[in-house]
């Protein structure tokens, strides 16, 4: 996964020669959500989206913008024609504010960070169009939904956005990636079918061996297998059920007389 300063570089790069889509990755919907098919993570920008008659409002770099996710913004200053402006900011200085880009609701992915991308109009500084990115940082510990920042401007033409958010934390969705356990008992599966396939093919063509004796230390899981027998067969006989019974006898106590007559003939055999 790229840097953020390699993403940066290569960002301005792209702008500067064509200004057309540079995040393509993965599978998304043009509902604000994307998913990562690799490891079906769900991104949902739906909660940062403003409705009608409210935007972002941000201050930074001599800039004023309002912004909207996924939705074009409700500014009034920004003139009558914002059915598709995403982005828009002013000067300090300057009369007229600046249509930074169209809104989309297409998000994308790179590995799994977010982006928006907001295309309008060709600049009037060169001749490339206005850009505004819009990058979502996964933050749980931010308060609320976070907010908007600007990170980078390129000559007013390039506009880069950080956003720190819980909202871009992923969410799994069904038929995802395994689990720790489904990831171990995978691992372990293959390193033994490589192992017993392995000595297999060790023990037939260095030893020549044929039969059980192809299995790799044969005699150490033979010596298993009867041990285990063994032990099993020493838990199951501890238990009560399992114990067998002993035939009652008919046994009857000795009179007292005939008792003490063979006490004696035992001593005088002594």
């Amino acid at each position: 996964m790229m840097t953020f300063s390699k993403f940066y570089s290569a960002l301005i790069l792209m702008v500067i020669i064509n200004a057309t889509i540079i995040f393509a990755e993965d599978s998304s919907n043009n509902n604000c959500i994307v998913t990562n098919t690799t490891s079906k993570k769900q991104f949902d920008l739906n909660p940062l989206k403003k409705a009608s008659g409210s935007d972002w409002e941000l201050k930074s770099h001599n800039y004023t913008f309002h912004l909207n996710v996924c939705n074009k913004i409700s500014y009034g200053g920004a003139g009558t024609d914002t059915d598709d402006i995403g982005v828009w900011g002013k000067k300090e200085g300057q009369d007229e504010g600046l249509k930074l880009g169209n809104f989309n609701k297409n998000p994308q992915l790179n590995g799994d960070d977010v982006y928006l991308q907001y295309i309008g109009k060709d600049c009037r500084t060169l001749n490339i169009k206005y850009t505004s990115v819009i990058t979502f940082q996964c933050d749980q510990t931010v308060e609320g939904l976070g907010e908007p920042r600007l990170i980078y401007n390129y000559i007013d033409c390039a506009f880069i956005f950080e956003w720190r958010t819980p909202v871009a934390c992923p969410t799994s969705i069904g038929g995802g990636a395994m689990s720790s356990w489904g990831v171990f008992f995978t691992i372990f599966a293959i390193a033994l079918i490589v192992y017993f396939v392995g000595g297999v093919a060790y023990n037939r063509m260095v030893h020549h061996a044929s039969g059980f004796y192809q299995i790799p230390n044969w005699e150490f899981w033979c010596n298993l297998w009867d041990f285990t027998k063994d032990m099993v067969c020493i838990i199951i006989a501890q238990i009560p059920m399992f114990k067998p019974k002993r035939p009652r006898g008919n046994y009857r106590n000795l009179p007292r007389d005939e008792e003490n007559i063979l006490i004696d003939e035992e001593l005088e055999e002594h």
